[in-house]
């Protein structure tokens, strides 16, 4: 048995549950998003056993936090969402520019300072993790939505003067709800997170890091998430 398979065969053994939280484009309850299709991939290549459960963010953060799931994705590199927590994570395989998008007829924000007294739209979080304070815009008032799809409506029905979110996701939405393009500059996000895969600190998880590393960096040298985001197909 060469080596390779000797690693497999090991793998097999670890099992974790993992949090994905559902995000249109990226993560979707029909299992087509980009990362849901890497992360099959991903658990054919390491033969690692992950039961993989899709919930809304909110929950799903919820569900990592309280220590009901080992691993979340998407996690992410930026400390003060795991507050008081002991994590780990793996290599980071995309970012996700949070950009301001505005109507058609509306002026392009490329600076915080002009979101200073606008209502904003962002995705429904878990009170940790808490965009507020990731974005730091004085004097701004927020609007929380529990699902893509509503963010884009909200902003089109003129009930928010901005939303923020990642570029692909928001654009993949529009164009699904068949939106006229919103107004946006990818060159100035109002934060970048790198994507991981975020596990309590313990040594199945150090396990279940390890045993996935191989993919992972496969992946990021072969530039191959841009063939998952291809093969999306948003619901």
């Amino acid at each position: 048995m060469t080596g390779e398979a000797l690693s497999k065969k090991s793998n097999a053994s670890i099992s974790v549950d993992i949090t994905a939280l559902e995000f249109t484009g990226v993560i979707q309850q029909n299992g087509q998003g980009a990362f849901d299709l890497m992360m099959k991939d991903l658990a054919k290549s390491s033969n690692v056993n992950h039961n993989y459960q899709v919930y809304s963010p909110a929950r799903g953060a919820k569900m990592l936090l309280s220590g009901r799931s080992d691993c979340l994705i998407p996690g992410s590199l930026y400390p003060p969402y795991y507050k008081n927590m002991s994590v780990i994570h793996s290599e980071s395989f995309a970012k996700v520019r949070y950009l301001a998008f505005t109507l058609p007829k509306e002026k392009t924000i490329t600076r915080k300072i002009e979101l200073s007294g606008k209502v904003i739209g962002i995705l429904r979080d878990e009170d940790i993790w808490d965009y507020e304070q990731r974005f730091q815009i004085d004097n701004a008032s927020y609007v929380k939505v529990s699902s893509l799809k509503s963010l884009v409506e909200m902003l089109y029905h003129q009930r928010i003067d901005v939303a923020i979110h990642d570029q692909g996701d928001f654009i993949g939405m529009t164009k699904h709800l068949k939106k006229a393009e919103p107004n946006y500059d990818i060159t100035k996000p109002m934060a970048v997170d790198k994507i991981v895969i975020s596990c309590h600190d313990n040594a199945k998880n150090r396990a279940y890091l390890q045993a996935i590393s191989p993919f992972l960096k496969k992946v990021i040298k072969d530039k191959s998430m841009r063939k998952y985001y291809q093969q999306t197909r948003i619901e």
